[in-house]
């Protein structure tokens, strides 16, 4: 969008539903990007997006499409399709839509976990402390750091952090 901005020829291939008061075009206004829509939007529908952590804030029914047909059960990438039902084909859309908003109670639990999981700070841990845990985790999980070469952080924090950042 900053340096590619919208133009009318990019709006041609989208242009038998511009008058169409239930779909909004947006390709590229300040809206498209302040969660205006995503605030404004009833039922989540998609795929893969951190979108689905902010939509979830405000607990709504999602319904997700799995088009490439991925094994996605216990796949962390794919973890938000736990928060909605999960269709295969856009044939089962229509039906799924309406089932989405019917069964929006059984992921409501899963929504506010999910939500706890992502935004929440730990107790009594700042969230730059925080930050900087997830961070020395991560590396340590991943053979980045060394523990020989890390300090523990003043908070009640599990993980400490390397040398010199406190």
């Amino acid at each position: 969008r900053m340096f590619d901005p919208p133009t009318q020829l990019k709006y041609q291939a989208f242009e038998k539903y511009l008058g169409l008061p239930n779909i909004r075009i947006d390709l590229g206004s300040e809206q498209s990007i302040d969660m205006t829509y995503l605030n404004a939007a009833d039922l989540y529908l998609g795929d893969v997006s951190s979108q689905v952590a902010e939509f979830v804030c405000r607990p709504r029914p999602c319904l997700f499409l799995n088009a490439h047909g991925v094994e996605w059960r216990g796949d962390p990438n794919y973890r938000c399709w736990e928060l909605g039902p999960v269709i295969h084909d856009v044939s089962e859309l229509n039906a799924a839509l309406a089932r989405a908003c019917d069964t929006h109670g059984e992921f409501l639990h899963a929504q506010q976990r999910y939500v706890a999981e992502t935004f929440e700070e730990p107790q009594g841990l700042s969230s730059s402390a925080w930050g900087a845990d997830a961070i020395v985790g991560y590396l340590e999980s991943s053979g980045g750091v060394s523990k020989s070469g890390l300090q523990r952080t003043q908070s009640k924090s599990r993980r400490m952090l390397p040398s010199g950042m406190s």
